[in-house]
């Protein structure tokens, strides 16, 4: 079991950076006043027949209140503690949003966080505006479709097995006490690995409508064609795979490495700083001693989306917004590679661009280039701009943005 040593980090930050679907997250409930979305779903087919028009008779969830974006469940901060510890933002994250040339009409490619950012907040105004400017909005999986009691039985164990006897006694008892207050120890038992990890993970932070959602739903809102690269089964079924009794006992021996990894990341996605995210995703080695893992979570997923994005990219139905975790942005094999790579130009918007970007993404998986600083072949960015990250209302659907 000790030999993964070092694997479960691997999920850990995939979830935060590159799986949109989250399990460990509130319920979300029914918002009876909203009732837009779209048709025909993701995945395999989503992505083979692109975006979908909105249908207004489909049902919605989302979280109640008037503000969409407050924290969704209150006590679940309060028995966490909020681990983190994460300092206040003092302005608009710097965005990790590209532009992407060369096709018939532009397509803007955004990296989201799943948690801890709160988007009507905290984003910058030309994220906005790319967004409501957009005829087409792309996302990874269509989030208000989340079916909670299927989710339930994905995440219950066979009625034979228990995790209790999965793992050691040592882990065993320690989950009990890191879990209190998120996962009674009556339900753990019957819990599947991977949605106690995503639950585990999901309690160290401020509660937060997740970014995706946030962006989905006004997307959806402005009447935009709307397209998924996933079933949200699709992708709760990858992280189940690549989530394991091993790294959940990682987790759990190592809580304080993982709470300070994850303060980093959230850290450094404020500051736009991608080639630090791509440090803690790919540290040491990590894609030569977890290739599967990578393959599964990160890199299978982008070789399957990047097709999809210059098919969109010829078609020119008008501008794309593409919304998607930061995580899929970075590295040799990260999407903005892959689409220079096709013989786009792909150039970063409202941070500062580093010229030799592309050159560095050939180092992704060793780390950024020391000698150039080099931010993985998406460029390192600075705070640029002023002005507050309020959302501003919704521009008409269609209209393009400055």
């Amino acid at each position: 079991m000790r030999g993964t040593r070092r694997r479960a980090r691997l999920a850990f930050v995939a979830l935060l950076l590159a799986g949109a679907v989250a399990p460990g997250c509130p319920v979300l409930d029914d918002d009876d006043d909203d009732d837009e979305s779209d048709e025909g779903g993701g995945g395999a087919a989503g992505a083979r027949d692109g975006p979908a028009e909105a249908d207004a008779h489909a049902p919605h969830h989302g979280a109640k209140g008037k503000d969409k974006d407050a924290p969704a469940d209150e006590g679940r901060a309060a028995a966490a503690g909020v681990a983190l510890a994460l300092p206040p933002p003092t302005g608009p994250v710097v965005p990790s949003l590209f532009e992407v040339k060369g096709g018939k009409a532009p397509l803007y490619l955004f990296g989201t966080i799943h948690l801890a950012v709160t988007a009507a907040d905290e984003l910058p105004p030309i994220v906005w505006e790319r967004l409501d400017g957009a005829a087409i909005a792309m996302f990874e999986a269509d989030v208000r479709k989340v079916d909670m009691m299927a989710t339930a039985a994905r995440a219950t164990l066979p009625d034979e097995e228990s995790l209790e006897r999965k793992l050691p006694p040592v882990e065993w008892k320690k989950l009990v006490e890191q879990a209190k207050g998120v996962l009674p120890e009556m339900a753990l038992r019957r819990l599947q690995p991977w949605f106690v990890v995503t639950a585990l993970e999901t309690s160290l932070f401020p509660p937060t409508t997740p970014m995706d959602q946030v962006l989905l739903e006004r997307a959806a809102k402005s009447g935009k064609k709307l397209g998924f690269f996933e079933t949200w089964e699709e992708q709760l079924d990858l992280i189940a795979k690549g989530l394991t009794v091993d790294d959940l006992v990682e987790l759990v021996d190592e809580r304080e490495r993982f709470i300070d990894e994850s303060r980093r990341l959230v850290l450094a996605y404020r500051a736009g700083d991608l080639a630090a995210a791509a440090d803690i995703i790919y540290e040491v080695d990590a894609p030569k001693k977890h290739p599967a893992q990578l393959e599964l979570l990160i890199f299978g997923r982008n070789a399957r989306w990047a097709p999809v994005l210059e098919r969109l990219l010829a078609e020119g139905k008008g501008p794309v917004f593409v919304a998607v975790g930061c995580g899929h942005l970075v590295g040799d094999k990260g999407l903005v590679a892959l689409l220079r790579a096709a013989g786009h130009e792909v150039v970063r918007l409202g941070a500062a661009e580093d010229a030799g970007t592309a050159a560095a993404a050939k180092a992704a998986p060793k780390g950024k280039d020391k000698d150039k600083g080099r931010d993985m072949g998406t460029g390192k960015g600075g705070r640029t701009g002023s002005g507050a990250g309020k959302a501003p209302a919704p521009a008409p659907a269609g209209a393009v943005a400055p």
